[in-house]
């Protein structure tokens, strides 16, 4: 429950004569703000306890998601009806006209007309408010995709093959100087002459 409704409604809950709202008191706690209070009926499977029209239009603000879907439900008959009042000096000549205006309003429809026409144009702006987060998030989302593929798949530079490129030099460049001082130097071979050997002489 709010701390709005701690002395309008808790304590006439707990010194009612009916068990069933004091067992309501009995159970409730209070949360330090509305959306928490909110978040954790959510969470808890609990019930907040507030103002029907507020409650519908925080659920509109913060617990609807981008399709439209909300996972909390506002039950359908309020738990006090008529809980509000407008306070007048006793035989005010203008209460039996203020009493009719009132109830005018109820019996044609206007008040729940206009709580309607109110929901309605939240819906509708914080439509489009999601609408372009999610834009916003899926082109966000398209740039780093496109940044980490292109990251992850650049094409390859002569920067990339410099290392590669000068082991292959390198080894050609060692082939040639080898392939040359074979050629031109003398092999051990060739440059070391043996003496004239002697003719053989054999006894008639």
């Amino acid at each position: 429950m709010s701390p709005d409704l701690k002395i309008n409604f808790y304590t006439t809950f707990k010194e009612s004569n009916s068990s069933m709202s004091v067992e309501l008191a009995e159970r409730t706690y209070f949360s330090k703000t509305h959306v928490g209070g909110m978040q954790q009926a959510l969470e808890k499977k609990h019930a907040f306890i507030f103002e029907r029209l507020f409650l519908n239009l925080m659920i509109i603000r913060n617990f609807t998601n981008f399709d439209g879907t909300t996972s909390m439900y506002v039950v359908r008959e309020n738990l006090v009806p008529g809980y509000s009042a407008w306070l007048l000096y006793r035989d005010n000549p203008f209460k039996r006209n203020l009493d009719w205006c009132i109830l005018a309003f109820h019996e044609a429809g206007l008040i729940r007309r206009w709580s309607e026409e109110v929901l309605g144009e939240e819906k509708k702006r914080y439509h489009k408010i999601r609408q372009q987060m999610k834009q916003e998030t899926e082109a966000a989302g398209t740039v780093q995709e496109k940044e980490t593929q292109s990251g992850d798949l650049q094409p390859l530079s002569l920067l990339h093959l410099q290392g590669t490129l000068f082991v292959l030099v390198t080894g050609l460049l060692v082939g040639v100087l080898v392939f040359l001082a074979e050629r031109l130097l003398p092999s051990a071979g060739s440059a070391g002459g043996g003496a004239p050997s002697k003719p053989s002489s054999s006894s008639p």
